[in-house]
């Protein structure tokens, strides 16, 4: 995505396409800057991931509705993403004590770092080229980890950061299983699903499917934005008025 910018020569340069200031004497019409203020809006779209788990693969799935977990990823930059764990479905006797994310095999996921935002904080972050087991689910990139303390109803903020480019769509990949692929034994993220009442009842759930659309940026900005060149046209117009 393209940073709109205001070039010395008097253009506004957004998604390639310029809009150049008035000459003297000139005014800027209406139109002109509600062209402006669309292509702004355009042009600060941010892709958004959603994985929601809620298969059982493995064990004795909770009966809450699914997703038990959901996993929403949003670009923030071109090396950070926000990723909300949220656990709002699932019931407080349950908690989970591992959520298991694939990265995309051509960057290195040892470069990731996961910084606590808000919520539960992780007892233990890992990072390894399919190196988590997640049962029979396959192989994972990344390990979340947690005490009995993320239970049903509550949910974990974090922001990840690279030293190289990376986007929502950077976790958007099955885990890896060797050989022969079985049905329901690759998943875009798993879970392990703890009944805290009774112990001995533990899922495996995964997440067969996800959807990645764009989020628009927080209203306030494109509200700033459209001002700012509601000011500029409104000035310019008194400054022609002025000079009669």
């Amino acid at each position: 995505m393209k940073a709109e910018s205001w070039r010395h020569q008097g253009e506004l340069s957004t998604n390639g396409a310029k809009l150049r200031g008035p000459k003297p004497g000139q005014q800027v019409s209406f139109w002109t800057i509600l062209l402006a203020a669309v292509l702004l809006s355009s042009s600060a779209a941010r892709a958004a991931l959603d994985i929601p788990i809620g298969t059982s693969f493995n064990g004795t799935p909770p009966p809450s509705p699914t997703p038990w977990v959901d996993l929403n990823f949003v670009d923030l930059s071109p090396n950070k993403v926000r990723l909300t764990i949220n656990l709002s479905t699932l019931s407080s006797i349950f908690f989970v004590n591992k959520v298991l994310l694939n990265f995309d095999d051509t960057k290195n996921v040892n470069s990731l770092t996961f910084q606590q935002v808000s919520g539960v904080g992780a007892n233990n972050v890992g990072e390894g080229k399919n190196t988590f087991q997640g049962d029979r689910g396959g192989y994972y990139d990344i390990k979340l980890q947690w005490s009995p303390n993320f239970i049903g109803g509550s949910q974990a903020v974090f922001d990840i950061t690279s030293s190289q480019a990376i986007s929502a769509a950077s976790f958007a990949f099955r885990s890896f299983q060797p050989g022969p692929i079985p049905p329901n034994s690759s998943w875009y993220a798993a879970a392990q699903i703890i009944d805290s009442v009774h112990n001995d009842r533990a899922d495996w759930a995964g997440a067969g499917s996800f959807t990645l659309t764009t989020v628009p940026e927080p209203a306030f900005g494109f509200a700033s934005a459209g001002c700012c060149l509601a000011g500029l046209g409104f000035g310019l117009r008194r400054n022609k008025v002025a000079a009669r």
